[in-house]
């Protein structure tokens, strides 16, 4: 499979965690035969526009820009020169996937077009999420600018893959398995483009990170009885209802889920399931942070303890059984509508 990665510092050239972090990776890609190509800025000494090391290739995509101010902050100018260089990408070499650093967000713009334009999958790294607060302290009066554009980044990915750091040791230990099923609309562009990233990652983690084509209520029968969390993150308040999510409770599968729909009212948090985030303004970068600490912090230690997961498995069914069925819409209907 053939990676591109787009970022505007890596290692050698920057020292810091996040670049060492994500050269160390690019090699190991390699050295199992994928090829390698991180675009990023003219950073070594010579006017080639690409040079090789560690056989992966290195391809400037915009000229070398300072990343921070006299102040210590990152450039809003860098972020600019950047995102307008990342056009670039429409004239680079061919790629199965582009994977686009998170930070400093200009060029989720122009690899979302670039993608689109050539039929290929995006995914994102995410090293850190900033609230409110914290943008404004960071660039004044342009702090909302900064926090618009990580939302925007935000969803542009997956939100199980926004933090690769955090899920790659999960995958690679086996401690966790994602299946994902279902299908988009002919004319639903980004609906073609989720199914192609879920695709990309399936092939990027085998074993651990599955999708299933072809979706049909066969299928979604198997799902909902054979899972052991329903994991579902739709971005509120789009979501109609989340009759999955009843169906998966019914059969003793615990909901991992935003609150929204149906989740709100029948929600327990850690009792019949989990919520990620809470219901305040949406913000899918807290919940990016919500998702990953729940995960790692309560989900996966209460699957650890068999007695907590089965006595859970228990509240989940009652749960569903009690107050989310077709015998309480019917009665429902006919004290509020007929029974007057």
């Amino acid at each position: 499979m053939r990676l591109s990665f787009l970022t505007d510092a890596v290692y050698p050239f920057h020292h810091g965690g996040k670049e060492t972090l994500h050269y160390e990776r690019s090699i190991r890609l390699a050295r199992r035969g994928h090829p390698v190509r991180i675009l990023t800025m003219h950073w070594w000494p010579t006017r080639n526009r690409s040079i090789a090391r560690d056989g992966i290739v290195f391809q400037s995509v915009a000229p070398r820009t300072a990343l921070y101010t006299s102040k210590g902050g990152r450039s809003v100018w860098e972020s600019m020169v950047f995102g307008l260089g990342s056009l670039r990408l429409l004239w680079s070499p061919e790629f199965d996937v582009l994977d686009v650093d998170q930070f400093p967000f200009t060029p989720f713009f122009a690899a979302r077009l670039v993608c689109w334009l050539r039929g290929v999958p995006m995914t994102a790294t995410w090293y850190e999420v900033w609230d409110r607060d914290y943008w404004r302290e960071y660039m004044g009066w342009l702090g909302p600018v900064g926090f618009f554009l990580q939302r925007f980044a935000a969803r542009s990915a997956d939100l199980i893959f926004a933090d690769p750091g955090r899920l790659e040791p999960l995958l690679a230990e086996h401690r966790l398995q994602l299946v994902f099923a279902g299908k988009a609309h002919p004319d639903d562009g980004d609906g073609r483009q989720l199914v192609a990233r879920l695709v990309a990652m399936a092939r990027q983690y085998p074993g651990a990170v599955a999708f299933v084509p072809d979706y049909s209520m066969a299928i979604g029968r198997v799902l909902t009885r054979g899972v052991d969390v329903w994991l579902n993150n739709p971005l509120r308040p789009l979501e109609a209802c989340g009759t999955s999510g009843m169906k998966a409770a019914l059969n003793g599968v615990l909901n991992f889920s935003v609150l929204d729909g149906w989740w709100p009212e029948a929600c327990r948090h850690g009792e019949n399931g989990w919520a990620i985030g809470d219901a305040g303004e949406p913000d899918q970068a807290r919940d990016i942070e919500s998702l990953y600490a729940t995960l790692e912090g309560e989900v996966l230690p209460a699957w650890a303890d068999r007695a907590r997961w089965l006595g859970m498995m228990r509240a989940s069914i009652a749960t569903a059984a009690e107050r989310f069925s077709a015998e309480r819409m019917v009665r429902e209907y006919f004290a509020r509508l007929y029974a007057r």
